[in-house]
């Protein structure tokens, strides 16, 4: 009997503390996303100031740590505070549980301070001497490449591992000099460990100046377009985009095929059960318009909503009971956590999605 009435108190106590620590997630909850509503409306200054608060509060919970930590220092580049920026991330790189993802970011902003562009992060040492220059060209079939020049990638990697076998080379680099602006690929180049070089004898592929860049590209020019006509295909567009629709055909354009679209997220295991792959997320193709990625039709179009599937109703999902590849987005378990989810069925009836 004395058993039972000290265990009923400790009980009451233990389910306090839990409901106590959900209150306060909740609360941090609360105050991050307010955080975040603030940068999304480009008040940066003062979502800055929460995530100094936050920070400065109390105990924050050990799955947001390096996020929050993350934020400040994002928020002192918007602001070009870039001391504060540097010495927010050396704090961030202390901590005793760092995602690799988060340290990339870190060192993507670190970079970004220093001027370092995504297109200048390989240095070359100038004071290495070249003992062999191999070109390449990138021109077509009819021109005639000169010494050590030819026409594709492939060729001068060849060039360069049959140079590098020979051996009893003097010390220098061997240079593969890509003597155009661009060069397009259909197929990944694969350099093996026959070209990894060595101290003595590094391989360095660059182009032809400092000042020239060079872009590696894998995609095609899409040249031939025309309007939509197809009545059927235009009224499931909103009003606004009527009119301005215009469509290409990619076998016209040189693509025979593209993969099919395979979305993940953090919590899907679907790229794994098709395709057998041990991650759960896979490249898509992507669409470039004037240097700069396109976003794919989607809604909404410019910011996130919170919706629920089990009683959602909205017009425009009528518009969508023909698509078979209609795609959901969003955090369906963890907060920080985004996963894809292919769309079963749109209910003409009571406009209701099935996943």
């Amino acid at each position: 009997m004395i058993i039972k009435k000290l265990l009923l108190p400790a009980i009451l106590i233990f389910s306090l503390l839990i409901q106590d620590v959900h209150a306060q997630s909740g609360l941090f909850e609360k105050r991050l996303a307010e955080a975040d509503s603030l940068w999304k409306i480009n008040k940066v200054n003062f979502a800055k100031e929460v995530y100094e608060q936050i920070l400065g509060g109390d105990e924050i919970p050990v799955e947001y740590l390096s996020l929050v930590n993350l934020k400040l220092p994002e928020s002192h580049y918007q602001l070009d505070l870039y001391t504060e920026c540097v010495k927010t991330i050396s704090t961030l790189r202390l901590l005793p549980f760092l995602p690799d993802h988060h340290l990339l970011k870190a060192d993507d902003l670190v970079n970004r301070v220093k001027g370092i562009s995504v297109a200048d992060r390989t240095v070359i040492n100038n004071d290495v001497k070249t003992i062999a220059s191999i070109y390449v060209s990138g021109k077509r079939d009819g021109d005639k490449p000169g010494d050590n020049t030819y026409k594709t990638m492939e060729e001068a990697l060849a060039a360069a591992q049959t140079l590098l076998k020979e051996g009893d080379l003097p010390e220098g680099s061997v240079d593969i000099i890509i003597d155009c602006s661009s060069y397009n690929i259909k197929r990944p180049i694969k350099i093996g460990s026959g070209l990894s070089g060595t101290r003595r004898n590094p391989v360095i592929i660059r182009s032809s100046s400092p000042d020239r860049k060079v872009i590696i590209s894998g995609g095609v020019n899409i040249k031939k377009w025309k309007k939509e006509t197809n009545r059927d295909k235009i009224e499931r567009l909103p009003e606004c985009a009527r009119g301005k629709f215009i469509v290409a055909d990619l076998r016209r354009n040189g693509i025979d095929s593209i993969d099919t679209l395979i979305f993940g997220g953090f919590s899907s295991q679907r790229a794994a059960r098709v395709l057998n792959s041990r991650f759960n997320s896979l490249p898509v193709p992507e669409f470039f318009y004037d240097g700069k990625p396109q976003l794919m039709s989607r809604w909404p179009n410019t910011r996130d909503t919170l919706v629920s599937l089990a009683n959602f109703r909205n017009s425009k999902v009528l518009r969508w009971t023909e698509e078979t590849d209609l795609w959901l987005h969003g955090y369906w378990k963890y907060m920080w956590a985004d996963a894809y989810e292919k769309v079963g069925s749109v209910s003409v009836e009571d406009t209701v999605i099935s996943p």
